[in-house]
């Protein structure tokens, strides 16, 4: 079984360094900037609704988790400090199915094709695999084809798809040998397990906390 650190230093497709760690409380400031940068595609693709700002509340949901049932990693910029976020991916425990978790991922639209969303995934695949997870359930709109096809190509399945939401299920993955398919994707998801796998904590200047 892999255990990841709580904070660890990813190097990018573009070789830009993110700072991979777990989500916090004191983290509502950077949440609140980040979805400003978002686009109204990224927001409506993420929260199928038209959001001008996070309330309160979600804000709140967003950073006070238990990193049991409810997991976040999220993404800095190692080399621009000033950046609030690259980007989040968490997973819920779903109340009727213990061992199935909801997933989603969010990434700002100046990091997206960087393959930091492969690495949020794959934080959140080994984490989840440690907490005794099976699987992750995640629905997409079907507008936004390009995720769920992404998915598929790293293993996961059409669980079924109404009013225009494709549900998918996906197997938790503890390692690179669990990591479905022969695709260009899975292949490279297999990698950056293999990556994650070797870190280390980062005890870098940054502001980590």
């Amino acid at each position: 079984m892999i255990k990841l650190p709580p904070a660890l230093e990813f190097v990018l497709r573009d070789d830009s360094r993110a700072l991979l760690r777990w989500v916090r409380e004191g983290d509502i400031p950077r949440f609140r900037a980040g979805f400003e940068q978002l686009s109204d595609t990224a927001r409506f693709s993420r929260f199928f609704d038209h959001l001008n700002r996070l309330s309160e509340a979600q804000l709140r949901y967003f950073t006070q988790i238990d990193y049991v049932n409810h997991m976040a990693w999220g993404a800095l910029d190692l080399d621009r400090p000033s950046v609030p976020g690259l980007g989040v991916a968490r997973y819920v425990r779903l109340p009727k199915q213990q061992r199935v978790a909801d997933l989603a991922v969010t990434i700002t639209d100046s990091a997206q094709g960087s393959g930091l969303g492969t690495a949020l995934m794959a934080c959140l695949h080994l984490s989840a695999a440690e907490a005794g997870f099976e699987a992750f359930s995640c629905d997409v709109l079907e507008t936004n084809t390009g995720f769920a096809e992404r998915l598929q190509r790293l293993g996961a399945e059409v669980a079924g798809h109404n009013d225009g939401i494709i549900s998918l299920r996906w197997a938790v993955c503890a390692g690179a040998d669990a990591v479905a398919g022969d695709s260009n994707s899975a292949k490279v998801f297999r990698e950056v397990l293999e990556r994650l796998a070797e870190a280390k904590l980062f005890r870098g200047a940054h502001p980590v906390e």
